[in-house]
């Protein structure tokens, strides 16, 4: 226990951490200095009991995390990662007190850089750089520089009128395939077929695929994991099925050009597909897209459509919702309380 003793005019506290005595003037009231006492006895108690945070620099500690996401994310989300990093790095910059050690974060500070972000960038990309931080500041709470996560407090931004996903219809489809090439017609066959994304189709090896099964395996690699690893199984339908049964080469990456080296320019032969076909507005993540939303229009349930597609959560597939009008309809009508 510490104690508080009056030397003079002012207040001061007298305590001890670890065997080591240290003294500090408070000022000339009373209450305050019992209150300061108690802050610093919470603390000592909070260290004790294994809650003694590791001090670091905001740079030292950002430096460690970027070295982290390097070998735990896949390249664009690090990447994406980084970039947010560096944003927060050149509003704290702008401060005129800026904070040193990552332990003087605070949700206030963070409520300040939302409000700095907000009609400079898309409120959906607020939200992502929100996300972004949080989830390094989780990683300082595991490491042991931090107590609690700051982030936790600060509420996202409203998004009003989100653009729903863009998927090309049968027509359309048509139209891509008649004016793919026909190792790019395997391509978007199979993409639209299993909802991939270009990332699993180009780290997908025969070891992934069971013929006999009719079955895919979306797996870890050595210089690869699954977004937000997940990792997955994918039952191929007929049309998925013929274009890997076709395949002579079974050895390695299935989906590779000519000379057996990666997809480098796919997606640039894919948008000149889609300009001879009229196809506007779609990337290859349109197929995926496609996939889903054909899936939701067939009346398959949004849960199936979610794991199928691998993603973390439930919420992220509730954009294709709104197409299964009837579908949603005929549930309703199984009820009978008339």
């Amino acid at each position: 226990m510490g104690t508080i003793r009056k030397i003079g005019k002012s207040w001061w506290i007298d305590y001890r951490v670890n065997g080591k005595r240290s003294r500090k003037r408070i000022g000339r009231s009373k209450r305050i200095a019992e209150l300061a006492l108690k802050d610093v006895e919470v603390k000592i108690a909070k260290g004790r009991a294994g809650f003694e945070t590791k001090k670091i620099s905001i740079h030292k500690f950002f430096e460690e995390y970027i070295n982290y996401i390097n070998v735990t994310l896949a390249h664009r989300s690090a990447t994406r990662y980084k970039a947010v990093i560096d944003h927060f790095g050149e509003f704290i910059n702008t401060l005129e007190n800026p904070p040193r050690y990552i332990q003087d974060i605070t949700s206030a500070l963070l409520e300040h850089y939302k409000q700095s972000r907000v009609g400079t960038v898309s409120n959906q990309t607020v939200n992502f750089e929100l996300v972004a931080l949080k989830t390094a500041l989780y990683y300082a709470k595991k490491m042991k520089y931090l107590r609690d996560n700051p982030a936790v407090e600060v509420s996202k931004v409203r998004v009003v009128n989100k653009k729903l996903p863009r998927f090309l219809d049968k027509v359309e489809i048509q139209k891509l395939l008649q004016a793919c090439s026909p190792d790019l017609n395997d391509i978007v066959i199979f993409l639209i077929n299993t909802g991939l994304r270009l990332g699993e189709l180009t780290n997908l090896e025969w070891n992934d695929v069971d013929l006999n099964q009719r079955i895919i395996k979306i797996s870890a690699k050595e210089d690869w994991v699954p977004k937000a690893k997940q990792e997955r199984q994918i039952p191929l339908n007929e049309a998925a099925f013929q274009v890997l049964n076709n395949k002579q080469n079974r050895a390695g990456y299935i989906f590779t050009t000519s000379t057996g080296n990666t997809l480098n320019h796919t997606l640039r032969r894919f948008k000149r597909a889609c300009k001879k076909a009229g196809i506007e507005n779609a990337c290859l993540h349109t197929l995926r897209h496609t996939f889903a939303s054909h899936l939701v229009m067939s009346g398959v349930d949004i849960m199936t459509v979610s794991k199928l597609l691998g993603h973390s959560s439930i919420t992220m597939t509730e954009k294709y919702a709104h197409l299964a009008p009837d579908h949603l309809r005929g549930a309703v009508e199984k009820l009978e309380f008339s």
